[in-house]
């Protein structure tokens, strides 16, 4: 498959073509130029700023929308609209402080419709994806909570008899220990969208208040594992 990707600020293009081709690495397909199957990202944005004290204007959070758009011989053209956000940072370090919004973080903006945009192309082909995402260390938590959650949510609405036992025990596991990075934090959803999944496998709810919740919740599904 081809990509062809177009945003206007340079550098920020280059950290999201990253994510992109990062993802159809986890997906097992090949980037390669001149494919007759193409996906086509036609992406503007605008970067937000706040200010921030001892700094001044910083820009920390952004906005992306535009298209993707998939082709393939004898396949229908797929069309989607990304639309997603990176919020404000609330503390910001000097080495931090983009002072022009061509430096706003628009990947940030940008990971998280991409990856819905992914799952409604392939479905439950997708889950390795999504297995990446939801396995990944917590870097910042104005992102990753948001970003998990909408993984979560996802992974959800998934046709589940066409993934693996196996395949669901290791993302609910995930699940159980991403939200021991998170417990303690603000939600962002991540919580909500958890004990949705969850408690539809379990019938149950063990709690999310504290590592002992985490814990019931680990035990259950090693119990859930053995009757499969």
């Amino acid at each position: 498959m081809a990509v062809v990707f177009d945003f206007e600020h340079s550098a920020a293009a280059m950290e999201m073509r990253g994510i992109v081709n990062h993802a159809l690495i986890v997906l097992g397909i090949d980037d390669i130029e001149g494919s007759e199957a193409v996906m086509e990202l036609n992406l503007t944005g605008w970067g937000n700023s706040a200010t921030y004290e001892n700094l001044g204007t910083c820009y920390t959070g952004a906005h992306i929308q535009g298209s993707l758009t998939l082709t393939a011989p004898g396949e229908p053209t797929i069309d989607l609209w990304l639309s997603g956000d990176r919020p404000l940072e609330w503390v910001v370090f000097s080495s931090e402080c983009a002072t022009e919004p061509e430096f706003a973080p628009y990947a940030d903006a940008f990971e998280r419709p991409f990856v819905e945009a992914i799952v409604d192309i392939w479905g439950s082909g997708s889950v390795p994806l999504l297995l990446d995402v939801i396995e990944r260390p917590m870097m910042n938590s104005q992102v990753d909570l948001p970003l998990w959650a909408a993984v979560v949510d996802a992974f959800a609405s998934l046709d589940q008899s066409a993934i693996t036992t196996g395949v669901i025990y290791r993302f609910l596991g995930s699940t159980i220990d991403a939200l021991e990075e998170a417990i303690d934090l603000t939600d962002h959803g991540f919580i909500a969208a958890s004990r949705r999944l969850l408690t539809s496998y379990s019938g149950t709810d063990f709690g999310f208040a504290d590592a002992a919740d985490l814990d019931e919740w680990r035990d259950w599904l090693e119990g859930w594992m053995s009757e499969q």
